[in-house]
């Protein structure tokens, strides 16, 4: 299975063993505004993030948030931006399903 440039995969069509570094998150974070936000996901947790997975980003330069992931992509969806990692995963198992 080929991802496509700009298809973003959820977690129960997404097989993690087929795919290749670097992989990219897709998050709601608490705050008021109506966005998602993509970071990287390091190679370390690969395999251990899921849709539905509770991840610690930094926001800024300070903050400190804990997201829920929405979507893992194999493609950047916003290439132009810099994107921070994935800190840490809070659950082995998703809190949220789709």
């Amino acid at each position: 299975m080929q991802p496509q440039n700009d298809q973003l995969f959820s977690a129960r069509h997404f097989d993690h063993r087929e795919a290749t570094l670097p992989m990219f998150v897709q998050l709601l974070l608490p705050l008021a505004l109506q966005n998602t936000y993509t970071y990287l996901l390091p190679a370390r947790l690969e395999g251990k993030v899921r849709v539905g997975s509770r991840v610690v980003v930094q926001f800024g330069k300070k903050r400190h948030y804990t997201g829920i992931v929405v979507s893992l992509a194999a493609e950047n969806p916003e290439p132009r931006i810099a994107l921070k990692e994935v800190e840490d995963v809070w659950d082995e198992a998703p809190i949220v399903t789709p």
